[in-house]
Protein backbone atom coordinates (compact mmCIF):
# COMPACT_ATOMS: atom_id res chain seq x y z
CA UNK A 1 0.00 0.00 0.00
CA UNK A 2 1.68 3.46 -1.06
CA UNK A 3 4.43 5.07 0.24
CA UNK A 4 4.76 6.96 3.76
CA UNK A 5 6.08 10.04 3.25
CA UNK A 6 7.51 12.42 6.22
CA UNK A 7 8.53 15.74 7.55
CA UNK A 8 10.84 16.05 9.92
CA UNK A 9 11.31 19.79 10.15
CA UNK A 10 14.25 20.76 12.15
CA UNK A 11 15.32 24.05 13.44
CA UNK A 12 17.71 24.80 10.22
CA UNK A 13 17.27 22.30 7.97
CA UNK A 14 14.06 19.69 6.84
CA UNK A 15 14.67 16.11 6.31
CA UNK A 16 12.43 13.99 3.96
CA UNK A 17 11.79 10.58 4.01
CA UNK A 18 10.06 8.20 2.21
CA UNK A 19 8.78 4.62 4.04
CA UNK A 20 7.75 1.77 2.19
CA UNK A 21 5.13 -0.20 4.80
CA UNK A 22 7.48 -2.26 6.45
CA UNK A 23 9.18 0.82 7.20
CA UNK A 24 12.29 0.51 5.54
CA UNK A 25 13.64 3.52 4.38
CA UNK A 26 13.46 3.68 0.45
CA UNK A 27 14.92 7.60 -0.20
CA UNK A 28 15.49 10.91 1.79
CA UNK A 29 16.78 14.40 1.57
CA UNK A 30 17.96 17.26 3.44
CA UNK A 31 16.95 20.78 2.67
CA UNK A 32 18.57 23.70 4.70
CA UNK A 33 17.08 27.13 4.92
CA UNK A 34 18.05 29.85 7.35
CA UNK A 35 16.56 32.02 10.27
CA UNK A 36 16.61 35.77 11.04
CA UNK A 37 18.22 37.03 14.18
CA UNK A 38 18.05 40.08 15.39
CA UNK A 39 20.63 40.92 18.68
CA UNK A 40 20.55 38.05 21.43
CA UNK A 41 16.89 37.44 22.18
CA UNK A 42 14.68 37.21 18.61
CA UNK A 43 15.25 34.29 16.83
CA UNK A 44 12.36 34.19 13.39
CA UNK A 45 11.96 32.83 10.12
CA UNK A 46 9.42 33.59 7.28
CA UNK A 47 6.94 31.24 7.94
CA UNK A 48 6.96 30.26 3.67
CA UNK A 49 10.37 29.21 4.03
CA UNK A 50 8.90 25.87 5.93
CA UNK A 51 6.53 24.75 3.45
CA UNK A 52 9.24 25.95 0.15
CA UNK A 53 11.18 23.25 1.93
CA UNK A 54 8.44 20.79 1.78
CA UNK A 55 8.29 21.45 -2.04
CA UNK A 56 11.65 21.59 -2.19
CA UNK A 57 11.50 17.80 -0.37
CA UNK A 58 8.78 16.41 -2.85
CA UNK A 59 10.77 18.12 -5.69
CA UNK A 60 14.01 16.39 -4.54
CA UNK A 61 12.12 13.09 -3.61
CA UNK A 62 11.13 12.82 -7.16
CA UNK A 63 14.52 13.39 -8.92
CA UNK A 64 15.68 10.40 -6.70
CA UNK A 65 13.07 8.49 -8.84
CA UNK A 66 10.59 8.07 -5.77
CA UNK A 67 6.93 7.46 -7.26
CA UNK A 68 5.11 10.65 -5.38
CA UNK A 69 1.73 9.64 -6.80
CA UNK A 70 2.45 6.53 -4.58
CA UNK A 71 2.01 8.38 -1.49
CA UNK A 72 -0.52 7.01 1.19
CA UNK A 73 0.09 9.26 3.93
CA UNK A 74 1.85 11.96 4.99
CA UNK A 75 3.68 12.48 8.42
CA UNK A 76 4.89 16.14 9.70
CA UNK A 77 6.84 15.90 13.09
CA UNK A 78 8.73 19.59 14.12
CA UNK A 79 10.39 20.89 17.08
CA UNK A 80 7.68 22.00 19.60
CA UNK A 81 7.16 25.79 20.22
CA UNK A 82 7.70 27.66 16.95
CA UNK A 83 4.58 30.05 16.87
CA UNK A 84 3.08 31.34 13.19
CA UNK A 85 1.00 33.67 14.00
CA UNK A 86 -2.30 33.95 11.34
CA UNK A 87 -4.59 36.45 9.87
CA UNK A 88 -8.40 36.15 9.03
CA UNK A 89 -7.48 34.96 5.26
CA UNK A 90 -5.39 32.23 6.79
CA UNK A 91 -2.01 33.78 5.95
CA UNK A 92 1.07 35.21 8.08
CA UNK A 93 0.50 38.35 9.62
CA UNK A 94 4.41 37.94 10.64
CA UNK A 95 7.56 36.06 10.90
CA UNK A 96 6.95 32.99 12.66
CA UNK A 97 8.77 33.18 16.35
CA UNK A 98 11.23 30.36 16.68
CA UNK A 99 11.59 28.21 19.62
CA UNK A 100 14.79 29.64 20.19
CA UNK A 101 13.64 33.24 20.75
CA UNK A 102 12.96 34.43 24.35
CA UNK A 103 12.23 37.86 23.77
CA UNK A 104 8.83 37.40 25.75
CA UNK A 105 10.79 37.55 29.60
CA UNK A 106 8.49 39.96 30.88
CA UNK A 107 5.41 38.39 30.10
CA UNK A 108 6.99 35.43 31.52
CA UNK A 109 7.40 37.61 34.89
CA UNK A 110 4.15 38.60 34.83
CA UNK A 111 2.84 35.23 34.14
CA UNK A 112 5.06 33.60 36.93
CA UNK A 113 3.65 36.23 39.11
CA UNK A 114 0.42 35.51 38.77
CA UNK A 115 0.40 31.53 38.72
CA UNK A 116 2.30 29.69 41.38
CA UNK A 117 5.04 27.29 40.01
CA UNK A 118 3.72 24.58 41.81
CA UNK A 119 0.29 24.69 39.91
CA UNK A 120 1.67 25.25 36.96
CA UNK A 121 3.90 22.24 37.17
CA UNK A 122 1.24 20.08 38.44
CA UNK A 123 -0.75 21.04 35.18
CA UNK A 124 1.73 21.22 32.80
CA UNK A 125 4.36 19.29 33.51
CA UNK A 126 6.85 22.37 33.01
CA UNK A 127 9.46 22.94 36.16
CA UNK A 128 9.42 27.14 35.24
CA UNK A 129 7.68 30.04 32.71
CA UNK A 130 10.75 31.29 30.47
CA UNK A 131 10.22 33.58 27.79
CA UNK A 132 10.97 31.00 25.22
CA UNK A 133 7.23 29.49 26.31
CA UNK A 134 4.90 29.26 24.37
CA UNK A 135 2.15 30.37 26.39
CA UNK A 136 4.82 33.78 27.43
CA UNK A 137 5.10 34.43 23.61
CA UNK A 138 1.36 34.47 23.05
CA UNK A 139 0.59 36.98 25.77
CA UNK A 140 3.59 38.66 23.81
CA UNK A 141 1.37 38.59 20.48
CA UNK A 142 -1.89 39.44 22.11
CA UNK A 143 -0.55 42.29 23.81
CA UNK A 144 1.29 44.16 20.59
CA UNK A 145 -2.75 42.90 18.19
CA UNK A 146 -4.01 45.82 18.87
CA UNK A 147 -5.59 46.08 16.02
CA UNK A 148 -6.80 42.42 16.42
CA UNK A 149 -5.29 40.95 13.15
CA UNK A 150 -4.78 37.74 14.37
CA UNK A 151 -7.43 35.38 14.26
CA UNK A 152 -5.16 32.01 14.67
CA UNK A 153 -1.98 31.15 16.86
CA UNK A 154 -0.66 27.53 15.36
CA UNK A 155 2.75 25.52 16.19
CA UNK A 156 4.91 24.80 12.89
CA UNK A 157 3.20 21.34 12.49
CA UNK A 158 -0.15 22.81 12.69
CA UNK A 159 1.02 25.59 10.17
CA UNK A 160 2.27 23.07 7.28
CA UNK A 161 -1.03 20.46 8.11
CA UNK A 162 -3.25 23.69 7.37
CA UNK A 163 -1.51 24.46 4.37
CA UNK A 164 -1.39 21.02 2.95
CA UNK A 165 -5.30 20.46 4.18
CA UNK A 166 -6.84 24.14 4.86
CA UNK A 167 -7.77 22.29 8.48
CA UNK A 168 -6.58 23.96 11.81
CA UNK A 169 -5.60 20.53 13.55
CA UNK A 170 -3.04 20.48 16.29
CA UNK A 171 -2.32 17.04 18.57
CA UNK A 172 -1.89 16.31 22.27
CA UNK A 173 2.12 16.01 21.66
CA UNK A 174 2.96 19.03 20.32
CA UNK A 175 1.23 21.36 22.17
CA UNK A 176 1.84 19.84 25.41
CA UNK A 177 5.29 22.46 25.73
CA UNK A 178 3.35 25.36 24.95
CA UNK A 179 2.21 25.66 29.01
CA UNK A 180 -1.69 26.46 27.83
CA UNK A 181 -1.94 22.61 28.13
CA UNK A 182 -3.03 20.72 30.49
CA UNK A 183 -1.15 17.09 30.51
CA UNK A 184 -3.15 15.50 32.99
CA UNK A 185 -6.42 16.10 31.67
CA UNK A 186 -5.82 16.44 27.80
CA UNK A 187 -6.94 19.77 27.38
CA UNK A 188 -6.40 23.57 27.39
CA UNK A 189 -5.58 25.25 30.22
CA UNK A 190 -8.54 27.92 30.06
CA UNK A 191 -7.13 29.94 32.88
CA UNK A 192 -3.80 30.06 31.59
CA UNK A 193 -4.55 31.38 28.30
CA UNK A 194 -6.88 34.12 30.06
CA UNK A 195 -4.30 35.36 31.56
CA UNK A 196 -2.17 35.60 28.57
CA UNK A 197 -5.16 37.43 27.11
CA UNK A 198 -6.20 34.44 24.69
CA UNK A 199 -9.30 32.74 23.64
CA UNK A 200 -9.35 29.13 22.70
CA UNK A 201 -10.86 29.90 19.48
CA UNK A 202 -7.53 31.13 18.40
CA UNK A 203 -6.15 27.72 19.05
CA UNK A 204 -6.21 24.85 16.45
CA UNK A 205 -8.26 21.49 17.64
CA UNK A 206 -6.46 19.06 19.16
CA UNK A 207 -6.61 15.36 18.06
CA UNK A 208 -4.80 12.00 18.83
CA UNK A 209 -1.58 11.39 17.77
CA UNK A 210 -2.43 8.97 14.51
CA UNK A 211 -5.46 10.58 13.65
CA UNK A 212 -5.64 11.79 9.96
CA UNK A 213 -5.77 15.87 10.37
CA UNK A 214 -6.94 16.29 6.92
CA UNK A 215 -6.63 15.98 3.09
CA UNK A 216 -3.73 17.16 0.46
CA UNK A 217 -6.64 20.27 -1.13
CA UNK A 218 -6.19 20.70 -5.44
CA UNK A 219 -3.96 24.03 -4.27
CA UNK A 220 -1.73 22.41 -2.40
CA UNK A 221 -1.36 19.76 -4.60
CA UNK A 222 -0.68 21.88 -8.09
CA UNK A 223 2.04 23.09 -5.16
CA UNK A 224 3.53 20.72 -3.55
CA UNK A 225 2.71 17.84 -6.36
CA UNK A 226 1.00 15.57 -3.72
CA UNK A 227 -1.89 14.29 -5.54
CA UNK A 228 -5.02 15.98 -3.82
CA UNK A 229 -7.19 13.32 -1.49
CA UNK A 230 -4.14 12.10 0.26
CA UNK A 231 -4.14 11.79 3.61
CA UNK A 232 -2.28 14.27 5.95
CA UNK A 233 -2.30 12.51 9.65
CA UNK A 234 -1.07 14.37 13.05
CA UNK A 235 1.81 12.72 14.48
CA UNK A 236 3.58 13.82 17.00
CA UNK A 237 6.26 16.74 18.08
CA UNK A 238 9.69 15.65 17.12
CA UNK A 239 11.19 14.64 21.10
CA UNK A 240 8.32 12.06 20.85
CA UNK A 241 8.40 10.99 17.10
CA UNK A 242 12.07 10.36 18.45
CA UNK A 243 10.95 8.14 21.14
CA UNK A 244 9.00 6.14 19.28
CA UNK A 245 11.51 5.42 16.79
CA UNK A 246 13.84 4.11 18.95
CA UNK A 247 11.56 2.00 20.36
CA UNK A 248 10.75 4.30 23.85
CA UNK A 249 7.16 2.95 23.68
CA UNK A 250 7.13 1.56 27.67
CA UNK A 251 9.01 1.77 30.93
CA UNK A 252 12.27 0.53 31.35
CA UNK A 253 13.87 2.26 27.93
CA UNK A 254 15.30 5.49 27.91
CA UNK A 255 16.24 7.01 24.72
CA UNK A 256 19.43 9.60 24.99
CA UNK A 257 20.33 11.38 22.29
CA UNK A 258 23.92 13.03 21.97
CA UNK A 259 23.52 16.13 19.25
CA UNK A 260 23.99 19.56 20.06
CA UNK A 261 22.66 19.13 23.25
CA UNK A 262 21.70 15.94 25.44
CA UNK A 263 18.63 14.92 25.77
CA UNK A 264 17.51 12.22 28.03
CA UNK A 265 13.80 10.35 27.32
CA UNK A 266 11.66 7.82 29.52
CA UNK A 267 8.19 6.77 29.16
CA UNK A 268 6.34 6.68 32.53
CA UNK A 269 2.84 5.18 32.73
CA UNK A 270 2.21 8.28 35.73
CA UNK A 271 4.51 11.44 36.35
CA UNK A 272 5.41 12.52 39.17
CA UNK A 273 4.29 16.46 39.38
CA UNK A 274 4.25 16.68 43.55
CA UNK A 275 6.62 19.58 43.15
CA UNK A 276 9.32 21.14 40.35
CA UNK A 277 12.10 19.16 39.79
CA UNK A 278 15.05 18.67 37.34
CA UNK A 279 13.07 17.30 35.18
CA UNK A 280 9.66 18.05 32.97
CA UNK A 281 7.06 15.78 31.27
CA UNK A 282 5.43 15.80 28.11
CA UNK A 283 2.74 13.62 27.16
CA UNK A 284 3.33 10.31 24.65
CA UNK A 285 1.50 9.45 21.62
CA UNK A 286 -0.98 7.39 23.96
CA UNK A 287 -2.24 7.75 27.02
CA UNK A 288 1.49 7.81 28.85
CA UNK A 289 4.08 10.25 29.35
CA UNK A 290 7.65 11.09 28.61
CA UNK A 291 10.20 12.22 31.13
CA UNK A 292 12.65 14.68 29.76
CA UNK A 293 15.84 15.58 30.65
CA UNK A 294 18.08 17.82 28.79
CA UNK A 295 21.22 20.15 28.70
CA UNK A 296 22.51 22.39 26.41
CA UNK A 297 26.22 21.23 25.04
CA UNK A 298 26.71 17.74 23.91
CA UNK A 299 28.38 16.50 20.81
CA UNK A 300 28.68 20.36 20.19
CA UNK A 301 31.92 20.41 21.99
CA UNK A 302 33.46 17.87 19.85
CA UNK A 303 32.68 20.19 17.11
CA UNK A 304 34.24 23.08 18.78
CA UNK A 305 37.49 21.14 19.19
CA UNK A 306 37.28 19.82 15.63
CA UNK A 307 37.22 23.34 14.64
CA UNK A 308 39.35 25.11 16.78
CA UNK A 309 42.36 22.66 17.57
CA UNK A 310 41.61 19.77 15.66
CA UNK A 311 41.23 19.88 11.58
CA UNK A 312 43.86 22.44 10.76
CA UNK A 313 46.75 20.06 12.46
CA UNK A 314 49.02 18.21 10.31
CA UNK A 315 47.83 14.68 12.15
CA UNK A 316 44.27 15.37 11.02
CA UNK A 317 45.43 16.80 6.99
CA UNK A 318 47.66 13.73 7.00
CA UNK A 319 45.32 11.07 7.89
CA UNK A 320 43.11 8.82 5.95
CA UNK A 321 40.53 9.33 8.50
CA UNK A 322 37.78 11.77 8.24
CA UNK A 323 38.22 14.43 11.48
CA UNK A 324 35.92 13.13 13.61
CA UNK A 325 37.31 9.53 13.33
CA UNK A 326 40.73 11.09 13.66
CA UNK A 327 39.94 12.14 16.89
CA UNK A 328 37.89 9.45 18.06
CA UNK A 329 41.54 7.75 17.19
CA UNK A 330 43.40 10.19 19.17
CA UNK A 331 41.19 9.43 22.28
CA UNK A 332 41.70 5.98 22.43
CA UNK A 333 44.86 5.84 23.24
CA UNK A 334 44.03 7.58 26.19
CA UNK A 335 43.00 5.43 29.07
CA UNK A 336 39.89 5.42 30.93
CA UNK A 337 39.94 7.94 33.30
CA UNK A 338 42.01 10.41 31.10
CA UNK A 339 45.12 10.44 33.31
CA UNK A 340 43.09 12.88 35.72
CA UNK A 341 41.66 14.69 33.44
CA UNK A 342 38.21 15.77 33.56
CA UNK A 343 35.66 18.07 31.80
CA UNK A 344 32.80 19.80 32.79
CA UNK A 345 31.24 20.24 29.50
CA UNK A 346 28.34 22.78 30.38
CA UNK A 347 29.58 25.13 28.04
CA UNK A 348 26.31 27.15 27.84
CA UNK A 349 24.72 26.67 31.30
CA UNK A 350 23.46 23.62 33.23
CA UNK A 351 19.77 22.19 33.48
CA UNK A 352 20.15 18.92 35.42
CA UNK A 353 19.94 17.94 38.25
CA UNK A 354 20.08 22.10 39.37
CA UNK A 355 19.23 24.84 36.74
CA UNK A 356 21.96 27.08 36.59
CA UNK A 357 22.19 28.86 33.05
CA UNK A 358 25.48 30.73 34.37
CA UNK A 359 27.73 27.86 34.64
CA UNK A 360 30.64 27.03 32.02
CA UNK A 361 33.05 24.60 31.44
CA UNK A 362 36.02 23.43 33.11
CA UNK A 363 38.96 21.01 32.18
CA UNK A 364 40.36 20.36 35.60
CA UNK A 365 43.70 18.24 35.32
CA UNK A 366 46.13 19.80 33.11
CA UNK A 367 49.60 18.83 32.91
CA UNK A 368 52.63 18.80 30.53
CA UNK A 369 51.69 15.61 29.37
CA UNK A 370 48.40 16.23 28.30
CA UNK A 371 47.56 15.93 24.68
CA UNK A 372 44.64 16.40 21.99
CA UNK A 373 43.56 13.00 22.75
CA UNK A 374 42.87 13.59 26.21
CA UNK A 375 41.31 16.37 25.27
CA UNK A 376 38.73 14.48 23.35
CA UNK A 377 38.19 11.50 25.42
CA UNK A 378 37.71 13.95 28.32
CA UNK A 379 34.63 16.05 26.54
CA UNK A 380 33.68 12.44 25.91
CA UNK A 381 33.72 11.07 29.21
CA UNK A 382 32.36 14.55 30.65
CA UNK A 383 29.33 13.55 28.54
CA UNK A 384 29.02 10.65 29.76
CA UNK A 385 29.35 11.46 33.37
CA UNK A 386 26.19 14.04 32.24
CA UNK A 387 24.25 11.23 31.12
CA UNK A 388 24.52 8.95 34.30
CA UNK A 389 23.12 12.80 36.34
CA UNK A 390 20.25 12.73 34.02
CA UNK A 391 20.36 8.91 34.57
CA UNK A 392 20.75 9.21 38.78
CA UNK A 393 17.79 11.98 38.29
CA UNK A 394 15.24 9.75 36.87
CA UNK A 395 15.85 6.63 39.76
CA UNK A 396 15.82 9.54 42.31
CA UNK A 397 11.87 9.65 40.50
CA UNK A 398 11.43 6.26 40.62
CA UNK A 399 11.88 5.76 37.15
CA UNK A 400 14.50 2.88 35.97
CA UNK A 401 16.32 2.46 33.08
CA UNK A 402 17.14 -1.45 31.83
CA UNK A 403 18.13 -0.41 28.69
CA UNK A 404 19.49 2.94 26.87
CA UNK A 405 19.12 3.44 23.15
CA UNK A 406 21.62 5.29 21.58
CA UNK A 407 20.79 8.59 19.16
CA UNK A 408 22.71 11.56 17.22
CA UNK A 409 25.52 12.27 15.93
CA UNK A 410 27.33 10.74 19.00
CA UNK A 411 26.33 6.91 18.80
CA UNK A 412 28.33 6.87 15.10
CA UNK A 413 31.01 6.71 17.70
CA UNK A 414 31.77 3.38 18.81
CA UNK A 415 34.53 4.27 21.37
CA UNK A 416 32.08 6.94 22.93
CA UNK A 417 29.26 4.41 23.13
CA UNK A 418 31.58 2.33 25.01
CA UNK A 419 32.65 4.84 27.34
CA UNK A 420 28.71 5.66 28.06
CA UNK A 421 27.87 1.72 28.93
CA UNK A 422 31.06 1.42 31.34
CA UNK A 423 30.21 5.31 33.13
CA UNK A 424 26.50 4.28 33.16
CA UNK A 425 26.60 0.63 34.11
CA UNK A 426 23.90 0.17 31.55
CA UNK A 427 23.62 -1.64 28.22
CA UNK A 428 23.52 0.84 25.62
CA UNK A 429 22.11 -0.07 21.96
CA UNK A 430 22.04 1.31 18.62
CA UNK A 431 19.61 1.81 15.74
CA UNK A 432 20.08 0.77 11.99
CA UNK A 433 18.06 3.88 11.52
CA UNK A 434 19.77 6.55 12.36
CA UNK A 435 16.62 8.66 11.15
CA UNK A 436 14.68 7.71 14.73
CA UNK A 437 12.30 11.08 14.32
CA UNK A 438 11.41 10.27 10.84
CA UNK A 439 10.59 6.78 12.04
CA UNK A 440 8.12 7.73 14.60
CA UNK A 441 6.22 9.94 12.45
CA UNK A 442 6.00 6.88 9.86
CA UNK A 443 4.57 4.90 12.00
CA UNK A 444 2.12 7.30 13.43
CA UNK A 445 1.02 7.98 9.66
CA UNK A 446 0.93 4.49 8.72
CA UNK A 447 -1.97 4.51 11.99
CA UNK A 448 -3.59 6.75 10.68
CA UNK A 449 -4.64 5.09 7.14
CA UNK A 450 -4.73 1.63 8.38
CA UNK A 451 -1.39 -0.21 8.04
CA UNK A 452 -1.03 -0.56 11.31
CA UNK A 453 -3.15 -1.70 13.93
CA UNK A 454 -0.78 -0.70 17.53
CA UNK A 455 1.63 1.55 17.54
CA UNK A 456 3.63 0.03 20.37
CA UNK A 457 3.82 -3.61 18.53
CA UNK A 458 5.14 -1.91 15.11
CA UNK A 459 7.59 0.31 17.02
CA UNK A 460 8.84 -2.45 18.23
CA UNK A 461 9.11 -5.06 15.13
CA UNK A 462 10.39 -1.53 12.96
CA UNK A 463 13.31 -0.48 15.18
CA UNK A 464 16.28 -2.70 14.43
CA UNK A 465 18.92 -2.66 16.83
CA UNK A 466 22.93 -2.54 15.45
CA UNK A 467 25.22 -2.99 17.98
CA UNK A 468 25.17 -3.72 22.11
CA UNK A 469 27.25 -2.07 24.15
CA UNK A 470 27.66 -3.44 27.77
CA UNK A 471 29.42 -1.84 30.59
CA UNK A 472 33.30 -2.76 30.98
CA UNK A 473 33.98 -3.51 34.93
CA UNK A 474 36.98 -3.15 35.32
CA UNK A 475 36.43 0.25 33.29
CA UNK A 476 33.56 0.43 35.22
CA UNK A 477 35.06 0.34 38.85
CA UNK A 478 37.79 3.89 37.11
CA UNK A 479 34.79 5.55 35.87
CA UNK A 480 32.84 5.39 39.50
CA UNK A 481 35.72 7.26 41.13
CA UNK A 482 36.09 9.96 38.37
CA UNK A 483 32.50 10.38 38.47
CA UNK A 484 32.52 11.53 41.94
CA UNK A 485 35.35 13.71 41.24
CA UNK A 486 33.53 15.07 38.34
CA UNK A 487 30.56 15.91 40.97
CA UNK A 488 32.91 17.43 43.53
CA UNK A 489 34.55 19.72 40.63
CA UNK A 490 30.87 20.45 39.44
CA UNK A 491 29.90 21.74 43.17
CA UNK A 492 33.01 23.70 43.25
CA UNK A 493 32.92 25.10 39.94
CA UNK A 494 29.16 26.03 40.76
CA UNK A 495 30.30 27.58 43.73
CA UNK A 496 32.25 30.64 41.33
CA UNK A 497 29.26 31.36 38.97
CA UNK A 498 28.11 34.63 39.92
CA UNK A 499 30.40 35.89 41.81
CA UNK A 500 31.63 39.37 41.40
CA UNK A 501 34.83 38.65 43.13
CA UNK A 502 36.28 36.07 40.75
Amino acid sequence: MGIILTFDVGTTSMKCCAFDTDFNVIEKTLTEYSLQTQGEHVVEADPEIYFDGLIKSISLMKEKGVDTSDVAAIGITTQGETTVALGRDGKPVRNAIVWLDDRASDEAEELSCEIPSDIFFRRTGMPEIGGALPLSKLKMLMREDSDRRISKVLLLEDYLIYRLTGEYRTEHSLICSTGYYDIINRRMNGDFLSLAGADPSVLPEIGKCGDVAGLVTPEASKLCGIKAGTPVVLTAMDQTCSAIGAGNVEEGVVSETTGTCLTVLSTVKRPDLTKPGPLQFYTHYDDSFLALAYDPTAALLIKWLKDEFIKDTDGCKSSPLNAYDYMSSLAEKVPAGCDGLVALPQFAGKNVPDFCPDMRGTFYGLSVNTTKGHFVRAVMEGVAFMLRENLDCLAKSGISAREIRSLGGGSRDLLWTKIKASVTGKKLVTLENEESTSLGAAILAAKGVGVINDVRTAAKKAVRTRDTFLPDERERKIYDETYAKYLRLDRAIRGFVGRSDF
